[in-house]
């Protein structure tokens, strides 16, 4: 999959806050925290000269009253009255998890007819969003509404949407195909907050691609650093693409480059009110890396399956076992507690399943992993694992 990147995010797409904002800004008294209030917020939606463009206006937030940027681009995003702002309003409500500035949004416009494909495709999207669909069922969504817009950017965003869904089912044929034709398709696209928030999308589906369905650490990182590395990209996608990198890491053995990406992670977490995504950082992703490595940490406040996980690393072993069984005795077992079984053991056959669960799985990053633990067990017996 070869990506042209400056076609993506290049020197004429709309990256930061302009030079040309900034002193407007500057001559509207508008460089301190304090100066941007709701009232602000409801006078520049309805400015009829349209002095700030979308994107400017979340960036200006951004830099100058970042601690209150939801509550102020709420106010503006339902305020609007130029069309183009509006459309790109729907997809700032998903991507900051607003779901009840989307459930005003699609009420207030529901009847019209300029909104109307935008009113069906983010109706969609706020299903998704809680939860109400299985995989299986957004991806059929997504297939038969891709048939009723006509807009590009609405195709292009449904598309993104199976991506995602064919990527959480580990269906990495499918998700290769569609991210294939999405990124040829957002080449053309002009720039602006919907070419960047969807492009930072497409290539965070890439770089798990690359990750998880190939096992290519090498790719998957220049995907990450893409996403990362890009001012346009929103602190929402880049947690994401921030966790990825920590996976990298893992897979090359850098310990401080871990440290690093996991603290860039758990600050956007914070930042961006991904409390559960941070909780998961916290509690199982970080313990998970730091396991691997072979690091010894305290256990408190580690989800259980990291616990016993940390318990190996640290050689007690019956304590280890002895948590994996209660959590498979309590419905819990899954091919990582398999594997974390054949590695207290030392026994091949519980390696050799959860390799083989992971395969199908397409967690291709994890099935080095085991390989490597197998190879061990073969050469410290003098045999080789079949």
């Amino acid at each position: 999959m070869a990506i042209k990147y400056p076609l993506l995010f290049s020197v004429d797409t709309i990256r930061r806050i302009t030079i040309e904002t900034e002193k407007r800004l500057a001559r509207m008294y508008l460089v301190d925290d304090k100066e941007w209030t709701l009232p602000l917020m409801r006078q520049l939606a309805s400015n009829e000269t349209h002095m700030f463009d979308f994107e400017q206006v979340i960036y200006a937030v951004k830099k100058v009253a970042k601690s209150r940027m939801i509550e102020l681009m709420n106010e503006y995003t339902l305020s609007l009255q130029h069309i183009p702002y509006i459309k790109v309003s729907f997809e700032y409500a998903v991507l900051f998890g607003q779901k009840g500035v989307l459930r005003q949004l699609l009420k207030h416009y529901q009847d019209n007819e300029n909104l109307i494909e935008w009113v069906t495709t983010y109706r969609l999207l706020l299903r998704v969003a809680e939860r109400e669909l299985s995989y299986d069922q957004v991806i059929e969504e997504a297939r038969r509404l891709s048939t009723y817009v006509k807009e590009p950017i609405l195709m292009i965003r449904l598309k993104l949407l199976a991506a995602d869904a064919y990527d959480k089912l580990g269906k990495t044929k499918e998700t290769a195909s569609l991210l294939e034709g999405v990124i040829e398709e957002l080449y053309a696209v002009e720039a602006g907050y919907m070419k960047s928030v969807l492009a930072s999308r497409a290539l965070l589906l890439v770089g798990n691609y690359f990750l998880y369905g190939k096992g290519d650490a090498e790719k998957a990182e220049n995907n990450y650093l893409a996403v990362v590395t890009t001012d346009a990209t929103p602190d929402t996608v880049k947690v994401g693409a921030y966790h990825g990198l920590l996976l990298v890491m893992m897979c090359k053995g850098d310990r401080a480059q871990c440290a690093y990406y996991f603290g860039e992670a758990i600050q956007l977490a914070k930042e961006t009110g991904k409390h559960v995504y941070q909780e998961c950082l916290e509690r199982e992703y970080y313990p998970f890396v730091r396991n691997i490595l072979g690091e010894t940490f305290s256990a408190e406040g580690v989800c259980p399956e990291e616990r016993a996980h940390q318990y190996i690393v640290r050689g007690e072993h019956e304590k280890a076992l002895h948590l994996i069984d209660e959590l498979e005795i309590a419905g819990k077992g899954d091919s990582i507690l398999t594997w974390y079984k054949g590695k207290a053991t030392g026994n091949k056959e519980l390696l050799l399943s959860a390799l083989a669960a992971f395969e199908e799985e397409h967690y291709a990053f994890l099935v080095s992993l085991i390989r490597q633990e197998l190879d061990r067990l073969s050469a410290n017996s003098g045999g080789e694992v079949q």
